[in-house]
């Protein structure tokens, strides 16, 4: 009885109502998360990294450029 409630209370109807009422919100991830989580590729180029943000470069005399 348990495994019949769930697959059809809470994952075909509860999930996808949550879902549709939280619309952009589902998808949303913190930045920190984001950089720390590794990219995956459905197209045979997962397991990399996101590229960082670039570093500022200082010249010699230390001014940011």
């Amino acid at each position: 009885m348990a495994i019949a409630l769930d697959a059809t209370l809470v994952r075909l109807i509860l999930v996808p109502a949550t879902m549709e009422i939280m619309g952009h919100w589902n998808w949303w991830l913190p930045a920190w998360l984001d950089r720390l989580l590794p990219r995956a590729g459905f197209e045979g180029a997962g397991g990399e990294r996101r590229p960082q943000r670039p570093q500022l470069l200082r010249d010699p005399v230390g001014d940011e450029v």
